[in-house]
């Protein structure tokens, strides 16, 4: 039999997330009507404080229980550095900064693959997560951190809102390092960002793919009486929110 890495090698990022079972796109009927739920995200609407909510979720976890399929789109990443018009060379970077949780795996062999350091903050909890709302947390320092001069490029499995990524870059410039710029393997910013500022610093955002997916106020008309009627996961990586959501792909090739 096939390795996984060999079953992927010739696929796209997203097929081979499909392939390792990490990728949701809620099914509709012949009317456009949703035959599985929703999904909560991270962003939020800054009028309201609500989750934002959308029919497509990439759970980059799928793919990290697979070493060597992860490397391998790293590996494509990573390569691809070298033939962009940076203001610095791949081997100047001194340490890959991996956003957590998602963002360590791919950090890791970024570190592994360019014979660098690797490094990550942590999650301090401050809002316990609800039925309706996902939690909240802070990024501190504890098993590892930056060195001072450090060239440092944080890295995330999906950006998007990149609603965590200016608390990154303080934690890096608060150690006296530098951050030369965003790595990410999927870019699904509506947009489609390649530049993100913060503090008037503009860092690049360079991602293995951009695709943008559209993302909804909960009280919009395309979502609200979706939401309203109990169609939606808020927790998606959950073993329980998940499965819901297979579960739903599945009985919509049945039916």
């Amino acid at each position: 039999m096939d390795s996984m890495v060999e079953m992927v090698r010739g696929m796209s990022l997203l097929q081979a997330l499909d392939y390792c079972g990490g990728y949701y796109d809620c099914p509709k009927d012949s009317n456009g009507i949703r035959m599985g739920p929703l999904v909560g995200y991270a962003g939020k609407d800054p009028t309201t404080g609500k989750n934002l909510v959308g029919d497509v979720y990439a759970n980059f976890a799928k793919m990290e229980c697979w070493p060597r399929v992860m490397e391998l789109f790293v590996g494509r990443l990573w390569c691809s550095l070298h033939y962009l018009h940076l203001p610095f060379q791949p081997e100047d970077i001194d340490a890959f900064c991996g956003a957590p949780m998602g963002g360590l795996a791919a950090a890791k062999s970024l570190g592994s693959i360019a014979d660098k350091r690797f490094i990550y903050p942590e999650k301090k909890v401050t809002k316990v997560a609800s039925g309706s709302e996902r939690g909240e947390s802070v990024l501190i320092w504890d098993r590892h951190q930056p060195q001072r001069d450090e060239k440092v490029v944080l890295v995330e499995d999906v950006t998007n809102n990149f609603s965590t990524t200016g608390e990154m870059i303080d934690l890096v410039l608060d150690e006296g390092a530098e951050v030369l710029l965003i790595l990410s393997l999927l870019n699904r910013s509506p947009a489609g960002i390649t530049t993100f500022e913060w503090r008037g610093v503009p860092y690049p955002v360079v991602s293995a793919l951009t695709k943008p997916i559209p993302e909804y106020k909960q009280e919009d008309p395309e979502v609200a009486s979706d939401i309203a009627a109990g169609k939606i996961v808020w927790k998606p990586k959950s073993d329980a929110g998940w499965a819901r959501l297979v579960a739903a792909v599945k009985a919509s090739r049945i039916s």
